[in-house]
């Protein structure tokens, strides 16, 4: 049997025990643990850190993360100066702050699995040179403040900005849902305004925000099992991020491990 060599980090941590630390620090948003654990792998291990946090961005973040993390490892290749930590940390801190779940862990572990091929028959897709229009004519939706029917029938920014939010479909909360536009909106009407809506003195709040609606009245959401695979939520009370932050932290200071 081949012997096996222990790896360990700048202060005396095996190099394993700091990849686990790192990756179930980011997934608490224990950002304190998480830069630990990267600055022991920095910078004798600075490839395999960045192999770890593609790894993270994909494993365990909601969104295209992943592109970002990229972005940030071509910058740190372009830099002279490999002493730098910026780039690192700002992956890091993205992989902190950015939403998580278990999406593509479950895939990748319950449903890459082609032991009993399917049947051609059996797979479920679109071909798009058969996909057709209902009645034969484009649906009111396509008509919007930024084409030429659009406007020449009176849409205008309002217009656009309620329907687009409202028909999100399914729909991720963001941190500006329940913003009012005000500024886009005053800015659009100065050059469009067939319904001369007032550009002063008006709450435009009604118009841009979520209203505590996750998905409009009747949408079609994707199921697995009966069950739609993501379901409303209740409203929240608005937190800034830092306030956010700082309870996810106190939610997990007790935590007695970072260790699988």
């Amino acid at each position: 049997m081949a012997e096996r060599y222990e790896l360990f980090t700048k202060n005396g941590h095996l190099l394993q025990d700091m990849v686990t630390m790192l990756q179930n620090a980011i997934r608490r948003c224990d950002y304190q643990r998480a830069g630990y654990a990267a600055n022991e792998l920095f910078p004798k291990y600075r490839a395999y850190l960045w192999r770890r946090l593609f790894i993270i961005s994909a494993e365990d973040c909601f969104g295209i993360i992943t592109k970002e993390i990229l972005a940030l490892k071509q910058a740190e290749d372009a830099d002279k100066d490999k002493t730098h930590t910026i780039f690192v940390s700002k992956a890091i801190t993205l992989l902190c702050y950015a939403r998580k779940n278990e999406d593509a862990d479950y895939f990748a572990c319950n449903l890459m699995n082609s032991d009993t091929p399917i049947p051609e028959d059996q797979i479920e897709h679109v071909p798009i040179e058969e996909c057709d229009m209902e009645g034969g004519e484009l649906p009111d939706y396509a008509y919007n403040y930024y084409t030429k029917k659009g406007r020449a029938i009176g849409r205008d920014v309002v217009d656009q900005i309620v329907g687009r939010q409202k028909n999100l479909t399914p729909h991720q909360p963001g941190l500006f849902d329940d913003e009012n536009w005000e500024n886009d909106i005053k800015t659009c009407l100065t050059k469009f305004n067939p319904k001369n809506r007032p550009l002063v003195g008006v709450d435009w709040s009604e118009h841009g925000g979520s209203a505590g609606k996750q998905f409009p009245p009747g949408a079609n959401l994707p199921k697995i099992a009966g069950q739609t695979t993501v379901q409303s939520q209740p409203e929240q009370p608005t937190k800034s991020l830092s306030d956010e932050l700082r309870g996810m932290m106190a939610e997990k200071k007790d935590l007695p491990t970072y260790f699988y």
